[in-house]
């Protein structure tokens, strides 16, 4: 699996860029955000990729921060949602409001992104918010003195999306320390997935 590539941008297309790695050209797909945040043609520039191998086809498809790469992967993993529509999302909504729409079950705010109708919304819901870690019909697990251990849920979720077990917990522990009072599940994997982003 190829992770990442650091080489010379070559070209820059409409949807790709090629990036010379020890005199191999990678054709990767981007964002048009990602392809605005990279340099000009002659310039050394670092993606993360994710290595996308269908019967017909191999392709790569490359992102500037592992935030989008992780939801490019996650979003992959739903039925009926492929590399264009996961490309779709990636470039219309940041990493911490797409779980915010899974979390509260927004298909309204899905909807609006380009290539996601109200069915494929739907999948997005169902399939994704346990994976995140917030189950609908199940209540937050106790702790000793019976307070609900809405940190421990919310590391579990940050670390189904891929962070690793520190920084999970020392992202819920800092918006924890900085809320000045108690936050709900959602709220408080929200705000430590948007801690994550500026990292």
């Amino acid at each position: 699996m190829i992770r990442s590539l650091r080489g010379i941008i070559e070209e820059k297309g409409r949807d790709h860029v090629v990036i010379n790695v020890g005199g191999v050209g990678y054709h990767v797909f981007v964002t048009p955000s990602g392809l605005a945040g990279l340099p000009a043609p002659g310039s050394e520039a670092r993606i993360h990729t994710h290595l996308h191998v269908r019967e017909d086809a191999v392709s790569i498809y490359g992102f500037l921060s592992p935030e989008e790469l992780r939801l490019f992967e996650l979003v992959l993993g739903v039925s009926g949602v492929g590399p264009k529509v996961g490309l779709g999302i990636v470039s219309s909504i940041s990493p911490s409001d797409f779980y915010k729409a899974v979390l509260f079950e927004d298909e309204e705010a899905l909807t609006l992104v380009p290539g996601v109708g109200r069915k494929t919304a739907q999948r997005l819901i169902l399939e994704l918010r346990d994976r995140i870690g917030v189950k609908k019909a199940e209540g937050p697990r106790p702790r000793r003195g019976g307070q609900p251990d809405v940190s421990g849920q919310a590391e579990e979720a940050l670390i189904a999306l891929g962070y690793s077990r520190g920084e999970a917990a020392e992202a819920v522990r800092h918006v924890r320390e900085s809320s000045g009072g108690q936050l709900d599940l959602e709220e408080l994997i929200h705000r430590a997935l948007k801690s994550l982003a500026r990292v």
